[in-house]
């Protein structure tokens, strides 16, 4: 498995999940620095394209396959707050500038922009289906659009803002992540099935498997989280270096 995450120190560290003498650990595979700000967001596609995104206002490309930067793209006029793919067809984006751009994978081409937020965009999260998004923002909303028609299909007021949201590979549950807070939300009762306390603010959230998620902490480890049974499974700490997003592929 391989784990790539963006630091404040504006690097990209990318590691391998592997397993020696029956214990998990992470080795370190490359180090970038191409980004001049923090890096807050990063995305891996099934074809091994990562995407990162920064203060820097630019989102930057590399194929990891081949060992080689693709370039950058500069649609957004605010930091880069969330990215992510969908499928290998489609990249989203969100920033600072309360805007979400829908990109096509083969070529980046931004095809279509969605507006209705009315502050920064913090994270969006595509249905494993495609044909639904859910967004999160600082104007307390949480937004549901219908991808079908690039339209926004629901609005929904939140006591809290929330930092992020990340719906689950089979589309049964979401997570909406405030401060140190995860809640679990059933998709079939609309209602919180869990509530995840962790022990300092998450920066990032990413699902491994339908129930299991990775849990990126404020003090540079990474948590592993069976998120509908509520139970803490591995937690790994790499370094001390505090890691802002983390993905895996």
């Amino acid at each position: 498995m391989e784990v790539v995450v963006g630091t404040y120190e504006e690097l990209l560290l990318g590691y391998r999940l592997l397993k020696d003498d029956g214990e998990w650990k992470l080795k370190q595979s490359f180090t970038d620095h191409s980004h001049c700000g923090c890096v807050k967001t990063v995305a891996l596609s099934k074809q091994r394209i990562l995407a990162s995104g920064s203060s820097d206002e630019t989102i930057r490309l590399f194929n990891l396959a081949k060992n080689i930067e693709m370039g950058s793209l500069m649609e957004h006029s605010g930091s880069i707050t969330h990215l992510e793919f969908y499928e290998d067809s489609h990249m989203f984006s969100c920033s600072e500038d309360g805007l979400i751009c829908i990109w096509k994978a083969s070529n980046f081409e931004c095809l279509r922009t969605l507006r209705g937020h009315k502050g920064p965009v913090y994270s969006v999260t595509v249905h494993p289906s495609g044909r639904l998004a859910l967004s999160v923002s600082k104007d307390k909303t949480l937004r549901t659009w219908d991808l079908t028609t690039g339209k926004q299909a629901y609005v929904t007021n939140v006591k809290q803002v929330a930092d992020s949201i990340c719906w689950s590979p089979d589309g049964s549950h979401y997570l909406s992540v405030s401060n140190s807070n995860i809640d679990v939300y059933s998709i079939e009762t609309a209602v919180v099935i869990q509530q995840i306390q962790c022990e300092q603010r998450v920066c990032d959230v990413t699902f491994i498997s339908s129930h299991v998620a990775a849990v990126s902490i404020d003090d540079g480890s990474i948590e592993f989280i069976d998120v509908v049974n509520n139970q803490k499974l591995h937690n790994f700490k790499a370094n001390d270096t505090r890691w802002v997003c983390v993905m895996m592929n």
